[in-house]
């Protein structure tokens, strides 16, 4: 995170949000990203019926969520990283769900090869996208 700051402010000399806001930002999306995972784990534990039935119910709320915001003229902070804590929830769910052994209610493809498997998804996902922008200046950071 400071390095990527760091590297925004060196190569604009200086210009747009300061440092402060800009670590703030960060912040919030790293406590966003915890608070949907303790959400995931808190559900599943409670739930006890697997991960099937949690990740159907995270899938209706994110849609219902999202269909709501889409009706409002304009989306506050707070709506937009509730949303988003919905998501990484699912996310944590649905990789818990394919690492899991079977035992545990997963598919039992382990830690490892999941995560690996995600990132390649990643890359490839992105890499087109990244590619056809055209907008000017566009940074990932």
């Amino acid at each position: 995170m400071a390095a990527s700051i760091a590297v925004r402010r060196r190569e604009t000399g200086g210009e747009g949000k300061d440092a402060v806001a800009e670590i703030a930002g960060w912040a919030s999306v790293v406590v966003t990203v915890m608070a949907g995972v303790s959400l995931a784990d808190l559900a599943a534990r409670l739930a006890g019926s697997g991960y099937g039935w949690v990740i159907v119910s995270f899938g209706l709320l994110i849609t219902l969520s999202v269909s709501l915001l889409r009706r409002q003229t304009s989306v506050s902070w707070t709506a937009a990283h509730s949303v988003l804590a919905l998501t990484f929830a699912l996310g944590a769910l649905m990789t818990d769900w394919i690492a899991s052994a079977p035992g545990h209610g997963g598919l039992g493809f382990g830690p490892g090869p999941t995560g690996a498997a995600l990132a390649v998804l990643v890359i490839a996902l992105l890499t087109p996208l990244s590619a056809n922008d055209t907008r000017a200046g566009l940074r990932l950071w």
